[in-house]
């Protein structure tokens, strides 16, 4: 059976993510669950903690970028969005 090709994406965006935070000098931990509120949990090398929920970058059909809306949850837990640009493989965070 053939995988979805949003999920595939989302793979290969986290897949930047993670490679982009190791290069910076982070450590990485990724979550086991599907339906976590974040992705990763990257450590600094200060010891400063981030909680990131990994989103493929989306355009409208004016090239205008689609923000995702954080839920309650990932508001109150302070988690970032990085948006990843599968062209490019650059990350935006907003």
């Amino acid at each position: 059976m053939a995988r979805n090709s949003k999920h595939i994406a989302g793979d290969c965006a986290e897949a930047i993510a993670v490679l982009h935070y190791l290069k910076n000098g982070y450590s990485v931990f990724t979550t086991t669950q599907g339906n976590s509120p974040c992705d990763l949990v990257v450590l600094d090398p200060n010891g400063n903690v981030e909680l990131i929920d990994v989103k493929t970058l989306s355009r409208r059909t004016d090239n205008s970028k689609i923000y995702r809306v954080l839920s309650k949850i990932q508001k109150a837990a302070n988690i970032k969005f990085a948006y990843v640009d599968l062209k490019t493989n650059k990350i935006h965070f907003d």
